[in-house]
C-alpha cells in the first residue's frame, strides 16, 4: 500500500541510493518497532523494490538481516500441493477438517484472507486437500431468519450493526456467508434493506469511519493529490480519490454485500478501487483492480508511519466505539441530514 511520499515534485529526480549495510540497518529496526518480521509493504522509505533491487528479493533481503521470513504471509511462494499438506497436517492434528478460524491460527499456513483470494473459499481449499468438508453452518436458514424476524420486532429495525451488538444471534459474518451477503438474509426475513442513514448508530458509525480514512489517506499521500467526493473519472462520489494513482478509496462498515456497481464504475478506465473496511465480510474477488484493506490492517500501517495516533483509533472502531475526536464531526452530519 502506498504511503506519503511517494511522489516526488520533480518527477525527474533520481531515487535515493543506499549501502547494503544501511538498508539491512534499516530493516532490522523496522523489525525492532514492530516486534516482528516485516511485510513487503510495511517497507516505505525505502520500499521494497528498493530491498528487491539490491538483494534479489526481500526473502534474500531479510535472510540477510538475520530475519526469518514470515511464511504465513508468503503464500504466493508456497506451491498448491504444499498448502494441501499443511491443510491435512492440521486436520489429522485436531482430529477434523478445520474452520477458517483455526486455519487463521496456524503459524504454518498463509493467512485466510490469502487463502480465499487464491482458491475461493475455505470450503473448496480442504476439498482440493482431499477432505470433506464440515458441516459448512452451525445454524439452519429457517432459525437465522427468525432471528432477524424477532429482532426487527422488537428493535424496529434490523442493521448489520445492530446484529454485530447482540450476542444470542448468529453473526453478521454468518449471514454473509450462509446468504452470499447481508442484504439477502434480510430480503429473505422480507425486511427492508437498510441503508446507511435508515440506522441512526450505524449512520454515525460509518461517517466517523469515513473520517478516519480520510485521516489516514492523508497520512499516506501527498495531500495535494488527494481528492474528497469527488474523481475525474466518475459523475458518482467516492469517498477518497488519489490522482497520481488512479485509486478510487471507499470506507466501507464492512463487507455486507458484493458492492458490484460501485466496483463496475470505480474501475473505469483502468482505475483502481481499495475498500477500507473495519470488519471481513464478501470480498468481491472478480476484479483484479479490487483490493480490501481491514482496520487491523490499517492500523499496522499506520503504525510503520509512526501515526499511532491513528492506529489506536483503527483498533476502537474494531471494538465498535467511536473516537472521541468525531464525535462532534459526526454529530453536525447527523443533524444536515
Amino acid at each position: 500500500m502506498p504511503h506519503q511520499g511517494d511522489y516526488s515534485e520533480n518527477k525527474m529526480t533520481r531515487p535515493k541510493k543506499y549501502t547494503k549495510e544501511e538498508l539491512l540497518e534499516r530493516l532490522i529496526r523496522l523489525k525492532d518497532r514492530l516486534g516482528r518480521t516485516p511485510k513487503k509493504r510495511e517497507a516505505k522509505n525505502p520500499s521494497e523494490e528498493t530491498y528487491r533491487h539490491y538483494f534479489g528479493s526481500w526473502n534474500n533481503a531479510l535472510k540477510r538481516a538475520g530475519l526469518k521470513p514470515n511464511q504465513k504471509r508468503l503464500g504466493g511462494s508456497i506451491p498448491d500441493e504444499e498448502i494441501f499438506t499443511k491443510i491435512r497436517t492440521l486436520s489429522n492434528n485436531i482430529g477434523r477438517p478445520p474452520f477458517s478460524k483455526e486455519i487463521e491460527e496456524d503459524k504454518n499456513l498463509p493467512g485466510v484472507s490469502y487463502l480465499l483470494k487464491r482458491f475461493g473459499s475455505i470450503k473448496h481449499l480442504v476439498q482440493k486437500a482431499g477432505l470433506t468438508p464440515n458441516t459448512p453452518f452451525k445454524y439452519s436458514k429457517e432459525y437465522m431468519i427468525s432471528k432477524l424476524k424477532e429482532l426487527k420486532r422488537k428493535k424496529g429495525y434490523v442493521s448489520y450493526l445492530l446484529v454485530e451488538s447482540i450476542k444470542d444471534i448468529p453473526s453478521s459474518v454468518t449471514y454473509n456467508a450462509r446468504f452470499g451477503s447481508f442484504n439477502n438474509a434480510l430480503r429473505k426475513a422480507g425486511i427492508p434493506v437498510n441503508k446507511t442513514e435508515d440506522d441512526p448508530f450505524n449512520r454515525r458509525f460509518w461517517k466517523a469511519w469515513q473520517n478516519h480514512c480520510e485521516s489516514m489517506a492523508k497520512a499516506m499521500y501527498d495531500n495535494k493529490w488527494i481528492r474528497f467526493q469527488k474523481s475525474e473519472f466518475t459523475d458518482k462520489h467516492p469517498d477518497i480519490f488519489i490522482v497520481t494513482k488512479r485509486k478510487h478509496i471507499d470506507a466501507k462498515i464492512s463487507g455486507y454485500d458484493d458492492f458490484q456497481d460501485q466496483i463496475d464504475e470505480y474501475t473505469k478506465d483502468f482505475c483502481k478501487l481499495e475498500f477500507w473496511c473495519i470488519w471481513p465480510g464478501i470480498e468481491n474477488i472478480s476484479n483484479p483492480r479490487v483490493k480490501y484493506y481491514y482496520a487491523e490492517e490499517l492500523a499496522g500501517i499506520m503504525k510503520v508511519l509512526d501515526r499511532m495516533d491513528l492506529a489506536k483509533k483503527c483498533y476502537l472502531f474494531k471494538n465498535r466505539i467511536i473516537p472521541d475526536c468525531y464525535q462532534k464531526e459526526i454529530v453536525n452530519y447527523c443533524e444536515v441530514r
